[in-house]
C-alpha cells in the first residue's frame, strides 16, 4: 500500500474530529529509544516488525484507527540507540484509548514480548506541533525500504531562555522559509516536539522530514546559502544549543490513508 509521506504524520490530526467535542492536546507521540540485545540484528528487528504489522492489521478497538507508527534507524552515523520506535496519536486521550486496546489484547502483548526478546528500550511521551508542511511523497507500509530521511535536532535552551523564546524563533523561521525559493525545500516538513510533563535530555526536539537523501542535501544547500536561512539559524543559536543526527525513516503501520 503506497501512501504519501509528508502528510502521513498530520493525518492523525485530520482524522480525529469525530472523537470528542472537548478541547484536546496536539498530537501525542510515544517514543521508544531501543538497543538490540547481544546477538540480535536487523533480521530479528524486521521479524518483530512483521509480527507487529500482522497484529495491528488484525486488531480493532478504540484509539487504533487514528495511529501511525514509524521506525527510525541511524543513517551512517553513531547514535545512542539502534532504532527509534514512534507511535503517533491525534492527542493524549486517543493515545490512552489506543494503549488500553493494545495492551488488553493477547496479540498486542505477544508483539511487545517479541520486541522485548530482541531489544531493550526506554520510552517517553512528547507533544508535537507541525511547523512546516511540505509536498506529498509516497511511503509503503508493507516493505522494508526507507520511506524518508529524518534530521533530528535535540536542543537545550540557553540560560535565561524559555519556550516562549523558542516559539518566537519558530515563527521567525517560518517567515524566512516563505521567502526561500527552493524546489527541494518544497518537499520538506518539520515538527516541534516538547516533553509531556517531564524533563528529558532536551528541552525540545526539531524533526525535519525529507523524501530522500539527495533532496535533503539540496534543500540544506539552498537553505544554508540563503540570507533567510542564515538569519533563521542565528535566531535559534541565540536561544538554544542543539545536536543533530540523520536517520532513515520507515512507515510501519497506519490506517488513515484517505488523505495521504
Amino acid at each position: 500500500m503506497k501512501i504519501c509521506f509528508c502528510t502521513v504524520l498530520i493525518a492523525v490530526l485530520l482524522c480525529s474530529g469525530g472523537f470528542a467535542s472537548a478541547a484536546e492536546t496536539s498530537m501525542a507521540v510515544q517514543a521508544f529509544g531501543c538497543n538490540l540485545k547481544d546477538g540480535k540484528g536487523q533480521d530479528d528487528f524486521w521479524e518483530a516488525v512483521d509480527q507487529y504489522r500482522e497484529t495491528m492489521d488484525g486488531m480493532d478497538g478504540p484509539g487504533l484507527d487514528a495511529i501511525n507508527v514509524y521506525a527510525l534507524m541511524p543513517f551512517r552515523a553513531a547514535a545512542d540507540v539502534d532504532f527509534l520506535w514512534l507511535v503517533a496519536s491525534p492527542n493524549l486521550n486517543e493515545m490512552g484509548r489506543g494503549l488500553a486496546t493494545y495492551y488488553s489484547s493477547e496479540s498486542g502483548q505477544a508483539a511487545d514480548a517479541k520486541f522485548a526478546e530482541i531489544s531493550d528500550c526506554e520510552s517517553g511521551i512528547v507533544l508535537v506541533d507541525e511547523v512546516h508542511a511540505g509536498e506529498e511523497s509516497e511511503v509503503n507500509y508493507e516493505d522494508r525500504a526507507p520511506d524518508g530521511v529524518f534530521e533530528m535536532f535535540g536542543c537545550s535552551l540557553l540560560p535565561g531562555k524559555t519556550h516562549q523564546d523558542n516559539q518566537e524563533a519558530v515563527a521567525f523561521w517560518q517567515e524566512k522559509m516563505k521567502k526561500i525559493r527552493s524546489e527541494a525545500l518544497d518537499s520538506y516538513s518539520a515538527w516541534l516536539w516538547t516533553p509531556f510533563r517531564t524533563s528529558g535530555r532536551f528541552d525540545f526536539v526539531w524533526l525535519g522530514v525529507n523524501p530522500d537523501i539527495e533532496t535533503m542535501m539540496q534543500g540544506a544547500t539552498d537553505y544554508l546559502t540563503s540570507e533567510q536561512g542564515q538569519a533563521a539559524d542565528q535566531r535559534f543559536a541565540s536561544m538554544s544549543r542543539c545536536s543533530s543526527g540523520v536517520w532513515n525513516g520507515y512507515a510501519i503501520f497506519g490506517r488513515n490513508t484517505d488523505r495521504f
